[in-house]
């Protein structure tokens, strides 16, 4: 139950920040909207870790999955499957790179990322610069 509750605090907070009008705000929107959707990737993550630790090596927890009804069986074998995808490779690359870790990969890319973006708007600023303006005479 945690892990929903996180879950839909980060999505709440996400929605939030998808409506924000705030023009002292507005430049924090895009990254806000993808903190929390890394939040919630790793709040799911999380869930699966449960369903693989606890679960899945309990007799007992696994006894009571069985004796469950045949919508939660299948809704419980499609989270296994899924666990066992290339997708859930994908999300713990997610969670542990970016969700609660900070890879030094990824933190140096986003650096040069940052980098090349500041190089353009100096160039822009620049080739804006050395053009005349509407009155300037020839």
């Amino acid at each position: 139950m945690m892990v929903l509750q996180d879950f839909a605090l980060a999505n709440h907070a996400m929605e939030a920040w998808k409506t924000e009008h705030s023009l002292k705000l507005r430049s924090r929107k895009i990254g806000a909207a993808r903190y929390f959707l890394r939040m919630q990737i790793s709040h799911v993550f999380e869930a699966f870790e449960i369903v693989q630790n606890e679960i899945e090596k309990s007799a007992e927890l696994k006894a009571a999955i069985e004796a469950c009804d045949a919508r939660t069986k299948k809704s419980y074998q499609t989270v296994i499957d899924f666990i066992k995808s290339d997708d859930y490779k994908l999300l713990s690359r997610i969670r542990n790179n970016i969700g609660f870790h900070y890879g030094p990969k990824v933190v140096l890319q986003s650096v040069q990322r940052l980098d090349k973006r500041q190089d353009k708007k100096r160039g822009e600023k620049k080739i804006h610069e050395r053009q005349p303006g509407p009155h300037a005479r020839s």
